[in-house]
């Protein structure tokens, strides 16, 4: 039923390897022809390598970004926020966002912008 599902509706789903790393091996299906799409799922299918994932529709949230310059402007963008723990302990979130726009990655090769999250009192 899966792969039924996946060709029948790849405008919904993308294709991630398993191990990729910062957007590599990631595949739209609503950027992918038809066909060439069925052949991408047949193969995660037959190698079992790849996952499928539903794409998910960024929440836009207003980001204050420090400029250069000591302005301080409010843009819309799609954030993503990356929790992580040393030690068992909690230690911080590594955050990277773009402009807001259509589901995508949200890489720095691509012109995403990485930072650290400060928290308002």
């Amino acid at each position: 039923d899966l792969p039924r599902l996946l060709t029948g509706h790849r405008e919904s789903f993308v294709l991630k390897g398993a191990t990729g790393c910062s957007g590599r091996e990631v595949v739209f299906g609503a950027r992918t022809g038809a066909g060439d799409w069925a052949r991408q799922v047949e193969q995660a299918v037959r190698t079992g390598y790849p996952v499928a994932q539903e794409v998910v529709v960024p929440d836009t949230t207003p980001v204050d970004v420090l400029l250069e310059s000591g302005e301080i402007v409010r843009v819309a963008a799609n954030p993503v926020v990356s929790p992580f723990c040393i030690g068992g302990v909690p230690a911080g979130c590594h955050a990277r966002f773009a402009p807001a726009g259509p589901p995508g990655l949200v890489r720095v090769a691509d012109g995403a912008v990485l930072t650290c999250l400060l928290g308002g009192a």
